[in-house]
């Protein structure tokens, strides 16, 4: 077993945040819209896990923690722009009408965008390992 902030850690969690990119086009395709938003934001969800234990940060107990020390060490200080602290926390907020508003009805247009934006955060996140 690996530890957290090890880079075998960090890249498995990358390759968590490309296989979830994967499932999320997929099921994008198959119309299962509420899955689709639930795996675009697991993707943004697995980079940041990848990015904070690549700094060293202690993981986090909450997905709010994880956005909260995100914008705080990579948004903040400049490393990251604005826009992908916002499109983590929408993806998170469509995460949760999805996950757990059981009338929710997702868009597929929104979910696309969504996947899109998810798929941009990665890049921009691996960017900073180069």
């Amino acid at each position: 077993m690996t530890t957290e902030s090890s880079p075998e850690y960090v890249e498995r969690e990358l390759q968590l945040a490309d296989e979830a990119l994967d499932d999320a086009a997929f099921l994008l395709q198959g119309n299962r819209l509420k899955a689709a938003a639930n795996r675009a934001y697991y993707a943004m969800f697995h980079a940041v896990q990848a990015v904070l234990a690549s700094a060293g940060v202690r993981r986090p107990r909450t997905h709010s923690g994880a956005i909260n020390l995100f914008s705080r060490y990579w948004v903040r200080t400049g490393k990251v722009d604005r826009v992908f602290a916002k499109d983590l926390q929408d993806a998170f907020d469509l995460r949760q009408t999805s996950d757990y508003d059981v009338y929710a009805v997702m868009g597929g247009e929104v979910v696309g965008e969504t996947i899109d934006r998810a798929k941009a955060f990665v890049a921009e996140v691996k960017r900073l390992f180069a």
